[in-house]
């Protein structure tokens, strides 16, 4: 079976390649997905169990990133969501991204 390798995926792995430190929240840390970006990436690439859902795990997710960052507040989150429903998606529309990135 093969997996579809989305936005958050593809930029996860440019941005470890450009010498970040990525922490990539995955739905399923053992899911396929996410065993790509830990075979693909470097030391540097953090992959972590998040269901964005789910409190505990977001709280987790925070102690985390707060335990291996240096506490400058010096780094960037990316989240990139999609969510199918019933073969619908739901997206953000572009002027919506564009003003995001404008940040």
């Amino acid at each position: 079976m093969s997996y579809p390798v989305g936005f958050g995926h593809v930029l996860a792995l440019h941005l470890d390649r450009r010498g970040a430190t990525v922490f990539a929240g995955c739905l399923r840390a053992d899911g396929p997905g996410a065993m790509k970006l830990k075979e693909a990436g470097s030391d540097r690439m953090h992959v972590i169990q998040l269901d964005v859902t789910n409190d505990e795990q977001v709280a987790e997710c925070v102690r985390y990133v707060e335990g291996v960052t240096d506490g400058s507040g010096k780094h960037c989150a990316v989240l990139c969501l999609l969510t199918a429903s019933k073969s619908r998606l739901k997206t953000l529309p572009f002027h919506l991204c564009h003003n995001i990135h404008k940040v």
